[in-house]
């Protein structure tokens, strides 16, 4: 009986650390994970806080931190955020220069970020 308890142990042992191993690899992808769609986000929003009218908006690195959320995310909402926030940069950049060209005051020399005054100054 002895000889049968050892190998039967021995299984049950290999077989708990194999799934311990499992869960901590998914743990450890969710992680990665987690810190992937943080630097996502925060390269998605890094590149739309700021809206000026003299500069070519750099349309690869917008639709490349898009495409990573879109990537990374299976949420419908944050995806439908997302896209609505490209839109509006879209939007405020067209009206600056609408602006502008109508003869009207450059509004992004007013240091607007997100609707805020700039605390660092006008001209940025």
């Amino acid at each position: 009986m002895l000889t049968l308890a050892s190998p039967f142990v021995a299984a049950m042992a290999i077989l708990a650390q194999w799934f311990l191993e499992i869960g901590r690899r998914k743990h450890d992808r969710a992680l990665r994970l987690r810190d992937e769609r943080s630097r996502a986000y925060a390269a998605f929003a890094g590149l739309t806080n700021w809206v000026t009218a003299h500069e070519e908006p750099n349309i690869r690195e917008l639709a490349e931190a898009y495409s990573e959320i879109e990537l990374l995310t299976d949420n419908d909402q944050l995806k439908e955020a997302a896209y609505l926030l490209l839109e509006a940069v879209g939007k405020a950049r067209d009206t600056v220069q609408s602006t502008i060209h109508r003869g009207g005051e450059n509004p992004s020399r007013r240091s607007w970020i997100v609707g805020r005054p700039c605390p660092l100054g006008a001209g940025m």
